[in-house]
């Protein structure tokens, strides 16, 4: 258990894979599972039945994410980077960016 409490939009690295490599990849979508040492986004934070929480992490490191899966809290630790410093390299803040140039909001007016 890490003493770092880690929020959503939050990075963190995984730092082990306690699973199978196909019980990573829940929504059938990854294009790859997720290796020990890569860092992502956490997306959502949610509870099992038996009350474990579960992060669901995103790749940070491309433009579209390779992977997006759920981890338990041992097989994450928190980098101390918030969502602010990595949103550029998500797939959401090129969007997010897009959208912003197109109606005049934020930087890129």
């Amino acid at each position: 258990m890490s003493i770092i409490a880690i929020a959503e939009y939050d990075i963190v690295e995984v730092v082990c894979l306690r699973r199978s490599v196909r019980a990573y990849d829940g929504w059938k979508c990854n294009k790859r599972p997720p290796s020990v040492g890569e860092r992502g986004v956490v997306v959502d934070i949610h509870a099992h039945s038996d009350g474990e929480l579960v992060y669901v992490v995103e790749a940070a490191d491309q433009a579209e994410p390779d992977w997006l899966a759920e981890f338990s809290e041992a097989e994450i630790r928190p980098t101390g980077m918030r969502h602010n410093q990595a949103l550029q390299r998500t797939g959401a803040a090129v969007k997010r960016s897009w959208f912003q140039r197109l109606f005049g909001r934020g930087p890129g007016r």
